[in-house]
């Protein structure tokens, strides 16, 4: 197909994007509260540009606050995607390029969301016949792919700058525009904390105490320090949510050791039960 003939011949398809991301959470959402972002991709098919506007609403405002790693099952975030391709490329499609029917579809649309990324599944719209002077109107309702929240904060809900869209030909659709749709606070997950130490050890000598933090839902990073009672006795660094942590200078007398962790950008701090070390002489 000569899309060059197409564009300078015809007026260019628009595509309009819903996005319900109140369903984000599981939640139901307010048509009179939602935030809309709009962005102007330039789409390239076989080397010839045609610009395609794409907005998107939503609301996530006033929804609880759910933590960091937390997984979203597929099919909780509604979509509609509408294309309307105007009457003088339905024209052009019938009379020079001998088209009946005309759909499309997108492989990787995905919306993303703070330092993530809501995808959106694979997904094709159902093929419409063509009249003669009339726009032709693809529609179809999707859903997301699982995925997970990203870093605790303030979120944006942002247009994506890239996406393919499938039509008679692949368009590769990009913009720099990526508007704000919303914004969403994602909280910093729990965290539990262990320690293990030897039951008793000799005065003086060194020991190491294993301390361990479990993520809400995911792998807790950052540091970890020993304590007995607000005197820091040892630090080490987590690795795969582990670290042992080295008590150098020993104690002098039997003592509770508590492991402190200080959290990190997508989890809460948090402290062990103290564990008792006994001194021997």
């Amino acid at each position: 197909m000569n899309l060059r003939h197409l564009t300078v011949r015809t007026a260019v398809a628009g595509v309009t994007v819903a996005l319900a991301a109140g369903a984000l959470v599981g939640l139901g959402t307010s048509a009179a509260d939602a935030a809309t972002g709009t962005a102007t991709y330039s789409c390239s098919g076989a080397g010839t540009p045609l610009p395609l506007s794409v907005s998107a609403d939503a609301d996530l405002s006033g929804y609880p606050s759910f933590p960091s790693g937390q997984s979203v099952n597929a099919g909780l975030v509604s979509l509609t995607l509408t294309i309307t391709v105007p009457a003088p490329v339905v024209n052009s499609l019938m009379d020079d390029f001998h088209q009946t029917t005309i759909g499309g579809g997108s492989k990787d649309l995905a919306f993303p969301i703070g330092n993530g990324s809501v995808p959106i599944a694979d997904f094709t719209i159902d093929p419409v016949t063509l009249v003669h002077d009339t726009p032709a109107v693809l529609s179809k309702g999707v859903s997301n792919d699982a995925f997970k929240l990203p870093d605790a904060g303030a979120a944006k809900v942002t247009m994506p700058s890239s996406f393919t869209l499938d039509t008679i030909v692949p368009l590769t659709c990009t913009t720099s525009d990526t508007s704000v749709i919303t914004t969403y606070t994602i909280s910093k997950q729990t965290a539990g904390v262990t320690a293990k130490a030897p039951k008793s050890v000799k005065k003086g000598k060194a020991f190491a105490v294993a301390a361990k933090v479990t993520g809400q839902n995911k792998t807790a990073t950052g540091k970890v320090v020993a304590k007995v009672g607000k005197k820091v006795v040892g630090a080490g660094v987590l690795k795969n949510g582990k670290a042992a942590i080295k008590v150098k200078k020993g104690l002098k007398k039997t003592s509770k050791i508590t492991v402190v962790y200080a959290g990190d950008k997508s989890t809460s701090g948090s402290s062990s039960f103290p564990v008792t070390v006994k001194v021997k002489k």
